[in-house]
């Protein structure tokens, strides 16, 4: 894909001239990111696949670690171009990501429930005192990555993101528990690439971000690059069912492929495999469609699978099947790329007033549950999320609540590995501002594609896991 020069310097005019601020105008909060999609990663090998070994793949390319790191409290004071390739940060501290700003001491967190942290003047947030931080750092780009696509993936961010890429301006991003994704195949270069980025504490994203939590700011989660092929499966939705006696499972596997060439006329093939783990990684199903070509830039494919008296997923027992789909050149027997997903057969249903699994009642013995950890904020490590998850069965809790916003992906593998019934929530909350009617920001149609976007982020990243 190659972008228009004149349109890539009209985009960034706006931001260079400072004539238009997207973390203040609510109507906007994405700009050049990617669709959501199911949590996944495209190995390039059955092996790699199944042991999720993604650190072991050549099209992955972490990014945690120490950035160059620049924070101020008054956004007039930021530095002015700190997103050219002959910018000096030599002077600049070394800040960790994924890392909140205020646990290592720059700004303080802030505490609050039914309020807002600065005087509301909405979508506006205060002028002088709004921290910002801007961060720099420079990666090595192979030349085998540069007939790929390569997508630039940020776990969790807050509150709002701007991005540059060898001093080019790619993208704007609000919705701090979900992924933001930026595709900067054009961006880059064979050798060294910069990456720049400018995060604000406040932006009109807190508004709708007002939790009863620590309020922290900056990188939350994992930040890498991973690379994919000219055709790819961009998503997947894997929906296992019972039948009426709860005994035979039947799985609809919904996967979306997409072609970034204009080439319509390779030939492929998409292979569904699902395992079942507990008896010898046994294959139970199998089968492959070959697509002759996709000349539109996307392209659906459906399975449809029975399985004989499956064992059953549920918070007590959570049998968990594996599916692997691989996507591959017909023409020369190549394997673009592997990627797989766990699954639970299990039925969900309310009769007469009870909730059912299985055909089963069900008593749901809950918690709520906060990405809080008190010496590193919001950042959570898997280790720590074991230790959670760990507690809760100990206790007899069966369920959660991801209080208040999308977790982690990996809470919720652990939720379908140990047995966790999970209310998934939005990242949204305003009741601040919801005592009086006319300031109900769920009542303003201004505000509807906000709340939307937010809404369908959480979805189609978790919509395959049987623990919600």
């Amino acid at each position: 894909m190659k972008i228009n020069t004149i349109t890539l310097i009209l985009l960034c005019l706006p931001l260079i001239c400072g004539a238009q601020h997207y973390h203040e105008d609510h109507t906007i909060f994405s700009e050049h990111k990617e669709q959501p999609h199911a949590t996944l990663f495209p190995f390039e090998n059955t092996r790699l696949a199944i042991k999720g070994e993604v650190e072991k793949s050549k099209w992955y390319r972490s990014l945690n670690g120490y950035w160059k790191f620049n924070w101020v409290k008054d956004p007039h004071d930021k530095p002015q171009g700190f997103h050219k390739e002959d910018f000096d940060d030599a002077d600049w501290d070394d800040f960790p990501v994924p890392g909140n700003w205020e646990v290592h001491g720059y700004g303080r967190p802030i505490y609050l429930d039914e309020k807002y942290p600065f005087t509301t003047q909405w979508p506006k947030v205060p002028e002088h005192y709004n921290p910002v931080g801007s961060y720099r750092k420079t990666i090595s780009i192979d030349e085998e990555w540069m007939n790929r696509e390569t997508i630039l993936h940020f776990g969790a961010v807050k509150s709002a993101l701007y991005v540059w890429v060898n001093g080019k301006y790619v993208g704007y991003s609000q919705g701090s528990k979900t992924p933001a994704e930026f595709n900067i195949s054009d961006f880059l270069k064979v050798g060294e690439n910069l990456i720049s980025l400018q995060i604000y504490r406040w932006s009109d994203a807190s508004y709708i971000e007002s939790q009863d939590m620590l309020r922290l700011s900056g990188i939350e989660r994992e930040v890498f690059l991973y690379s994919l092929p000219e055709v790819h499966i961009r998503d997947y939705y894997l929906k296992p069912d019972l039948d009426g006696d709860f005994r035979d499972g039947q799985l609809t596997a919904e996967i979306e492929l997409i072609n970034y060439t204009t080439d319509g006329k390779r030939e492929l093939a998409l292979e569904l495999q699902v395992f079942d783990v507990e008896n010898g990684f046994q294959t139970i199903y199998n089968e492959e469609i070959q697509i002759k070509a996709i000349e539109e830039s996307t392209r659906n494919i459906e399975f449809n699978v029975n399985i004989e008296n499956p064992r059953k997923w549920s918070a007590e027992i959570p049998n968990l099947y594996i599916v692997e789909m691989t996507l591959k050149d017909r023409s020369t027997d190549e394997i673009l790329e592997v990627i797989i997903d766990e699954i639970g057969f299990r039925k969900v249903e309310i009769s007469q007033g009870q909730l059912l699994v299985n055909g089963k009642a069900i008593y749901i013995r809950g918690v709520d549950r906060h990405e809080t950890h008190p010496l590193t904020g919001h950042v959570l490590s898997e280790e720590d999320m074991i230790r959670d998850i760990k507690l809760m069965k100990q206790f007899n809790i069966n369920a959660v609540r991801s209080a208040h916003y999308p977790n982690h992906p990996y809470w919720y593998d652990l939720c379908d590995k140990y047995g966790l019934y999970v209310i998934d929530e939005a990242n949204i909350e305003s009741h601040p501002l919801a005592n009086a009617e006319e300031t109900q920001i769920g009542n303003d149609m201004s505000w509807l594609l906000a709340h939307l976007d937010r809404v369908q982020r959480m979805y189609y990243r978790d919509r395959n896991h049987p623990s919600i």
